[in-house]
């Protein structure tokens, strides 16, 4: 470690790090996880203490920044296969179970969010099948058949029981369906189906308004409605809302989106189903940000993880290929770079999930043996999420590279309170970089530098003493593929 002029770029070392002191109004979310409770074996049962005893370490060891929390109503079309496990909706009474699983772990959770100050995002998934628009066949997934009745009858009972009767204090968001009416290329008519002679688009926001008519009406005006959670990287959906005449921003607290289909830009497609993150950044990420600035609302990233290493859709595929260290390293990068493109939160597929269905996914993994973090997803997510939390402003870092090359080296700086945090992906395999760290509001802060990589997960390494002078630098390595994680604590004059 070493101080060096701060050089432009040409000279060595090849990558530069500065940045000026301007930061972004507090997020509203950070980086957390999804809790689906949709399928058996998802999590233990409520009443296995010793198992949620050890859910609840590893929560409080991540500094978990936002969940959102996620149950099937039975026979919705959304699930076919895996019986239910804790769905809480009985559609032959079409109520409620006020003692049921789903509910006591909520509760659970949401101790668990006032204790570590993050909010929860409650999402019922899809319809019941007693209140969707018929499909042909039983096949498909309908929509409400009457929006208002919907709201009142099945959106507003789980959100006073929540609220009222379980007395949860962070459920701030609230979602509605999961992957609506877009399919790979266009819109599907039999997901989100809509009876003869409507548009689906027209019902989904005609369902919005009145979801958010009946919150208001019953004094959770505080709770902020979440869509359109939709899947499709290759469509944007705001612009087939304005197309169809309607806009269902209006009723809703924040715009979200799931992405799935990026890899890291050294990386070849796997197929042409899948995008280099540059282009899912500047494509797709990019117009979100946009769109929810100028209408005032934040913009979630509410699943995530890539496809690219092991799941190419429904052919054959490796079960292992989603725990890799490649893959985690290629959702770091992703954050990394949306975060700085004005992401307000990221969730992760997923806390656990039965690894035999489409492959290890899970941060938490759980069995008869107990409770274990995943060997690479956790350690990177834990660094991820201890920096980069709700409240937290960002700022962005200017990388100066070599002319002529694809940089790949990215970095993005969050602070809270008086700590300060720099975060580098160098999502490069099998090269080391030279890095220098010119001036920043850094300057003059020594910073604890720990790493995350293929053999180093969470390793804290020798500090690094940035010089006040802003005309010099602290030189270091990236080494490959690897997030490395600089805090300090910032001194207020």
């Amino acid at each position: 470690m070493q101080n060096r002029p701060f050089l432009d770029l040409g000279c060595y070392p090849q990558f530069s790090l500065s940045a000026t002191d301007v930061w972004s109004d507090p997020l509203v979310g950070g980086v957390g996880c999804n809790f689906f409770l949709g399928r058996k074996g998802c999590l233990p049962p409520a009443d296995d203490v010793q198992a949620w005893q050890a859910i609840d370490v590893t929560i409080r060891d991540l500094s978990m920044g936002m969940l959102r929390v996620g149950f099937l109503p039975p026979n919705s079309g959304d699930v076919s296969g895996d019986a239910l496990s804790m769905s809480p909706w009985n559609d032959e009474t079409q109520q409620y179970d006020p003692q049921g699983e789903f509910f006591r772990i909520l509760k659970h959770l949401d101790d668990l969010a006032q204790e570590l100050d993050f909010p929860i995002m409650l999402d019922p998934w899809w319809v019941p099948k007693s209140l969707q628009v018929p499909t042909d066949a039983g096949q498909g997934r309908g929509a409400p058949a009457d929006p208002a009745d919907y709201a009142t009858r099945y959106v507003l009972p789980l959100v006073r029981h929540a609220v009222r009767g379980l007395s949860c204090r962070n459920i701030r968001y609230l979602g509605l369906f999961n992957e609506p009416i877009w399919n790979e290329n266009d819109r599907n008519p039999a997901n989100f189906a809509v009876a003869a002679g409507d548009d689906q688009l027209a019902v989904l926001t005609a369902t919005y308004c009145a979801v958010r008519q009946a919150l208001d009406a019953d004094d959770f005006s505080t709770i902020a409605l979440v869509g359109p959670s939709a899947l499709c990287a290759y469509q944007f959906p705001m612009s087939d809302f304005l197309a169809s005449g309607v806009d269902p921003t209006p009723a809703l607290g924040a715009l979200d989106h799931h992405y799935y289909l990026y890899h890291t830009d050294s990386l070849e497609a796997p197929n042409d189903s899948f995008f280099s993150t540059h282009e899912m950044i500047d494509g797709s990420v990019r117009r979100w940000c946009d769109f929810a600035r100028r209408k005032q609302l934040p913009f979630f990233i509410t699943e995530m993880g890539s496809f690219a290493y092991g799941r190419l859709f429904w052919g054959e595929r490796d079960m292992e290929g989603p725990a890799s260290h490649t893959a985690a390293i290629s959702d770091a990068q992703f954050i990394v770079r949306a975060l700085a493109r004005g992401v307000q939160a990221f969730l992760r597929w997923t806390f656990s999930v039965p690894a035999h269905y489409d492959g290890r996914w899970s941060l938490v993994e759980w069995d008869a043996a107990g409770v274990r973090p995943t060997p690479n997803t956790y350690p990177l997510y834990r660094e991820l999420m201890r920096t980069i939390r709700p409240g937290s402003q960002v700022m962005t870092v200017k990388v100066g590279y070599s002319a002529g090359r694809r940089c790949p080296v990215f970095a993005v700086a969050t602070r809270k309170d008086d700590q300060i945090n720099l975060l580098i992906v160098n999502d490069q395999p099998g090269l080391n970089h030279d890095v220098i760290l010119g001036p920043g509001p850094w300057s003059g802060l020594t910073l604890e530098r720990t790493v995350v990589d293929e053999t180093r997960k969470g390793t804290r390494l020798e500090p690094i003493t940035v010089p006040s002078d802003p005309t010099q630098g602290t030189e270091f390595i990236l080494t490959p593929y690897s997030l490395t994680v600089l805090s300090g604590k910032i001194r207020y004059s």
